[in-house]
């Protein structure tokens, strides 16, 4: 399915505006999978069965609809048929997603501190990737602790916060060093 052939279908279907969230099937709304189903000739649905789980993307706070719209019908058109893609092709574009997510925003939150915001922008692995996601988590929680309860890298008050992904306890004030 090409761009144009998917701007004409969205002009026929409904306003030619995608929007986020779901919508029921009487009213000619769509987000991006229910589009996706109605274009396919497929029962109303905002599942993903066709394409990769592109809601987070559809109902992120874009700037208008005209703007998700824009932005939007290239990534269906880009991922039209992912579920003929073979298994290796489908992981390889995935890996790459999470990849260019961890370097390029995850690495430029703000607050992270230089040395976890050059092990985002370094991460070319899926194992450099957890690590570096391990101490931007370290850090956000740490920072989350002592806005939510005043500490400080000098209370020494023993509290402890766990980590998400491997488990681990650490005293919450050493995180702030």
């Amino acid at each position: 399915m090409t761009l144009g052939e998917l701007q004409t279908a969205l002009a026929t279907l409904d306003e030619g505006v995608l929007l986020p969230g779901v919508h029921r099937p009487d009213t000619r709304q769509f987000c991006a999978l229910e589009f996706s189903h109605a274009v396919r000739g497929h029962s109303h649905s905002d599942r993903p069965t066709d394409l990769p789980d592109i809601r987070p993307l559809n109902d992120g706070p874009w700037l208008s609809n005209s703007n998700r719209t824009k932005h939007m019908l290239p990534v269906l058109a880009a991922y039209w048929d992912w579920q003929s893609w073979p298994p290796t092709r489908q992981q390889t574009v995935a890996t790459r997603i999470v990849l260019l997510t961890i370097s390029r925003l995850i690495a430029e939150l703000p607050g992270l501190s230089e040395q976890t915001r050059m092990q985002c922008q370094m991460a070319t692995t899926l194992l450099k990737a957890q690590k570096a996601i391990h101490e931007v988590l370290q850090e956000t929680k740490a920072a989350a602790e002592a806005g939510m309860s005043g500490l400080r890298p000098d209370t020494g008050d023993g509290r402890s916060l766990p980590c998400v992904t491997c488990g681990t306890t650490t005293p919450a004030a050493s995180y702030l060093r």
